[in-house]
């Protein structure tokens, strides 16, 4: 994917969680293409994102993935010496064109707890939620 097919955003509670995401719905965007990641969260949370994963993420620590995102760690895992300095979070997120910078602060949200929501998708679908995922 290109950067402008996925876009990222960091929230602090579930409950910014859940209004993103009721947004994205809201504007049609299809729930198969968001992801969650946090320290944890409750399964209503992630409810009608497809796959989940529980990982230990060296210089992370424990992380549950709901959605494609989840997929994407697991693959990265299994061919960590492609990815060199990054933690396998980062390589699922640089799979889909997310920034290094973006990555670093992902990465400091999830170990401060904080919820991560990403999205992926056509361009044009995306430029459309961004603001959703920023509000």
């Amino acid at each position: 994917m290109q950067p402008e097919n996925a876009s990222v955003a960091l929230y602090d509670a579930p409950a910014q969680v859940r209004q993103t995401l009721a947004g994205l719905l809201a504007a049609g965007f299809d729930s198969r293409q968001v992801s969650l990641a946090a320290g944890s969260f409750r399964d209503e949370l992630a409810a009608g994102l497809s796959g989940q994963g529980c990982f230990e993420i060296p210089g992370i620590g424990a992380v549950r993935i709901a959605g494609p995102l989840s997929d994407w760690v697991t693959a990265a895992l299994r061919n960590a010496p492609m990815f060199g300095s990054l933690t396998a979070v980062g390589a699922g997120l640089h799979s889909v064109g997310i920034s290094r910078a973006s990555i670093e602060r992902c990465e400091a949200a999830l170990r401060d707890g904080r919820y991560l929501l990403l999205a992926c998708g056509p361009a044009v679908e995306i430029r459309k939620v961004q603001g959703i995922l920023k509000a």
